[in-house]
């Protein structure tokens, strides 16, 4: 069954950031962090973010909390951005989003996905089980193009190509040769509006998860200082939820 997602209205960002000070978030917050203060909202749906911290290359870090204790509550926030996602593609302008899979992908699933949608994967985490039942997670950068002298393209990813060819895994499994190789529970792209047709819908998407643009976009609004500068948001991986609540589909 595919599933579809309806977009109620046009939604502006300036007019869903309400800021009020709010206590300490809940969840678990990097040590160090700046606690996430702001809220702010897509539709009915609300969320917070910290204040930016600057970091020594002179990029800023933002924190992102929301919350997500039951099946309810991670329904409500993947389709708040499933709605949001839509009216960004239809905008016109590419954007940075996270595709949250329903289930894990084995390395065929993942490859015929990203064949079948056209997606240039910017980077993939995968999901482990170690023996004791404890989860991990790896990340899997891209495959970058290449220029007339082989060199990489940083920042440029083959669309459809996937980075989990032999020595890939071999390395993976090397490396935990005891865990449990579940497969690939997200993957970081950049959205077009062709692109995000192809994706909408899929039976493997369970949310487009677009806070980084969102966070982005409202902290360099709100802290002139930042409008150049690179902004990495740091929030829980939804998937994660989507196992704690019994969202996700085990195999």
């Amino acid at each position: 069954m595919k599933r579809t997602w309806q977009v109620r209205g046009a939604v502006t960002l300036l007019s869903l950031i309400v800021v009020i000070s709010l206590p300490a978030a809940l969840g678990a917050i990097p040590a160090g962090a700046d606690t996430p203060q702001v809220e702010a909202s897509l539709g009915t749906w609300s969320f917070r973010h910290g204040n930016p911290l600057p970091e020594s290359d002179g990029s800023f870090v933002v924190n992102v909390d929301y919350a997500k204790g039951s099946a309810a509550e991670v329904r409500a926030a993947a389709a708040a951005m499933n709605v949001y996602a839509e009216q960004l593609a239809l905008g016109g302008t590419p954007f940075r989003a996270t595709l949250v899979f329903t289930m894990p992908l084995t390395v065929d699933e993942f490859t015929q996905f990203a064949a079948k949608t056209g997606i240039a994967p910017l980077g993939s985490i995968v999901r482990l089980v170690q023996p004791d039942g404890i989860r991990v997670t790896m990340s899997v950068p891209p495959v970058w193009s290449k220029d007339e002298q082989g060199r990489p393209r940083l920042g440029q990813a083959v669309p459809g190509q996937v980075p989990f060819d032999g020595a890939a895994l071999a390395n993976m499994r090397s490396r935990h040769p005891d865990d449990r190789l579940l497969g690939v529970i997200s993957v970081d792209i950049v959205l077009d509006t062709p692109t995000f047709q192809r994706v909408r819908g899929t039976p493997e998407v369970f949310a487009v998860d677009i806070l980084q643009e969102v966070v982005t976009k409202q902290v360099q609004q709100r802290h002139r200082n930042t409008a150049t500068q690179e902004i990495h948001v740091r929030q829980s991986q939804l998937y994660w939820a989507m196992e704690d609540t019994g969202l996700a589909v085990s195999r």
